[in-house]
């Protein structure tokens, strides 16, 4: 099987992939750093996603104390993997090479 890519496609494949592993290393050497709120995730990605992968498990979120109002977070790490992902499967399933 050949995949054939357009540079475009190829950049935001490898951005995304580096952004990722950025992420992933804040995340495990700088926790508190890996943090982003509610609000910023969905500025950063859309309500609407962010919304449907907490609501099929891709994500997690937590409070960042017990009162019912308290704010909000998500990993950086986590959704930029969960973003990732998904653009790579959208591309490929274009291409044909993924049934979706």
């Amino acid at each position: 099987m050949t995949v054939t890519l357009d540079f475009f496609q190829l950049q935001k494949l490898l951005e995304n992939a580096a952004d990722y592993a950025i992420k992933r290393n804040i995340e495990e050497y700088a926790p508190k750093k890996d943090q982003i709120s509610k609000n910023e995730a969905y500025r950063k990605y859309g309500t609407e996603k962010v919304n449907r992968w907490v609501r099929d498990g891709k994500v997690s979120s937590k409070r960042m104390s017990a009162a019912k109002n308290s704010k909000i977070i998500f990993s950086r790490a986590e959704l930029a993997k969960v973003d990732a992902a998904e653009y790579a499967h959208s591309y490929f399933a274009a291409q044909g090479i993924l049934k979706t």
